[in-house]
């Protein structure tokens, strides 16, 4: 039997992520950025996301790969369309820089595609697409880097696993919103199920001959999501990122003698919903839409139909309420990286 989560209040919890982060010289504003894209995640039950993925950045920091002093520079303005280059920058800052400036250019052109290059992990999307939808926007975000998943058929890390992430304003109950990878498990979940011992389904990963496995111990290389069709999404996503912008990654890393490293590239496409109808109109029909949906005929075993994004923005309730859980193995590895690092643990509730 699996031990309960730890629960910390998620403002003590953004400010132990925020004095980490800084410890390894990024500015207030940074840290804050990257913290507060963590513990979202959290909140809404996806910990593979979440400060979960603190140590493992300290890692990428000390290997040369994240530059948490990077500046982020605007390499390219068209009418409608943004290209910067992130310079190794953490992928939250980067991506948080990219979606204020793209949707400050939709609010002139209607619509804005934003390049991000050479950023590093781009994390739970959805954020950056909840932020826009919030705003008045619609909001697509897909995210292209290292070779950590197999391609279709092959037995070696080919592809990334690619997110995507879409959102529009949906009225009263906040934006609808997608927020998927192209995996059917993502790295970060297989790293989870390692850390609990969880036996994984049939056909989501491979091990290190490219065998099929649900032994969590030996599953390192996540299967696309519906097969041929996962891994041409995520192929595109590379050939829109870094093909478009000249800073291609995925063949350097495949081809023979190359090795992954960890880099990755973004687009974000934002559309001004208010240039197109009064925003208010767009919301009354995605309210309609909903209610359409959630009254739909069910099949045996399902109790309710639910919108993307809306089991998270329970969890995400919840957390407000009741503090955010943090599971077992994560708060050992955190513990460990606050001794390291002399940093004062957030204390739990209760």
């Amino acid at each position: 039997m699996s031990k309960p989560n730890v629960i910390v209040d998620r403002q003590e919890l953004t400010r132990f992520a925020e004095t980490i982060l800084m410890k390894r010289g990024m500015s207030a504003e940074d840290a804050g950025a990257v913290a507060g894209q963590l513990v979202w995640a959290d909140m809404r039950d996806v910990g593979s996301h979440g400060v979960f993925r603190l140590p493992r950045y300290m890692a990428i920091i000390d290997r040369g790969e994240i530059d948490p002093k990077a500046k982020i520079e605007l390499k390219l303005q068209l009418p409608a369309a943004l290209v910067f280059e992130a310079n190794k920058a953490f992928g939250p800052v980067a991506m948080m820089r990219a979606m204020e400036a793209a949707c400050a250019q939709a609010k002139r052109s209607g619509v804005c595609y934003a390049i991000v290059s050479h950023t590093t992990h781009t994390g739970a999307v959805g954020y950056f697409s909840n932020w826009a939808a919030e705003r008045g926007f619609a909001a697509i975000i897909a995210s292209a880097g290292t070779a950590n998943m197999a391609y279709h058929g092959a037995a070696k890390p080919s592809l990334s696993t690619s997110p995507l992430a879409i959102a529009v304003p949906g009225g009263k109950s906040g934006p609808i919103a997608l927020d998927m990878s192209t995996a059917i498990l993502g790295i970060g979940r297989l790293a989870q199920a390692k850390e609990r011992g969880e036996t994984l389904p049939e056909g989501v990963a491979l091990d290190d001959d490219g065998n099929p496995t649900t032994d969590p111990a030996k599953a390192n290389l996540p299967m696309p999501l519906g097969g041929a069709k996962g891994s041409g999404l995520a192929l595109m996503f590379e050939c829109l990122a870094g093909l478009m912008a000249g800073t291609p990654l995925l063949a350097g890393m495949i081809a023979p003698g190359g090795k992954p490293w960890h880099s990755h590239n973004a687009i974000i496409i934002v559309m001004d919903v208010a240039q197109f109808r009064p925003v208010a109109d767009f919301e009354k029909d995605a309210e309609e839409l909903a209610a359409a949906i959630r009254q739909l005929p069910r099949r045996p075993g399902f109790n309710e139909l639910m919108l993307p994004g809306e089991r998270g923005n329970r969890a995400y309730a919840k957390s407000l309420t009741d503090g955010v859980g943090i599971s077992p193995g994560t708060w050992t590895d955190l513990e460990k990286l606050s001794a390291k690092l002399g940093v004062a643990m957030p204390p739990r509730k209760g």
